[in-house]
């Protein structure tokens, strides 16, 4: 249920439900709900990622890997991720819960659902991707 997710500290770098940030939560929650292993980055845990670092977690959502692929807009449905642009970059991730709605963590408030279609949230969606 959604409803787990929500609530949870944000913590940079963080994985699990003592705190986390927007990667982990993603990892999290494909891990639990549907049995995927993602990449941690933990390697490079301990600091603040770089711009490159959230460059290489967007391509990896992008498909750039292979594993992901773009969905196009409207036909996003429940697990999918949607990649936000925050300052111009591919930097923030979240996860689609259905009806306009995505779960995300951000620096500042636990975990939460928001509406990506919203006037803040609209203009920075740079595409949604599904594993």
């Amino acid at each position: 249920m959604i409803a787990d997710y929500v609530g949870i500290p944000f913590t940079l770098h963080g994985t699990d439900r003592r705190g986390l940030d927007c990667w982990g939560l993603v990892r999290l929650y494909h891990l639990e709900q549907r049995g995927l292993a993602l990449p941690s980055f933990g390697d490079r845990y301990g600091r603040e990622l770089d711009l490159e670092e959230r460059r290489q977690i967007a391509a990896i959502v992008r498909g750039e890997s292979d594993d992901w692929q773009p969905v196009e807009a409207g036909t996003e449905r429940r697990g999918d991720v949607v990649l936000f642009k925050m300052a111009g970059v591919e930097s923030h991730l979240g996860i689609v819960v259905g009806e306009g709605r995505f779960l995300h963590a951000r620096p500042g408030t636990d975990s939460c659902v928001e509406s990506y279609k919203s006037p803040i949230w609209s203009r920075r969606v740079a595409g949604f991707w599904r594993r």
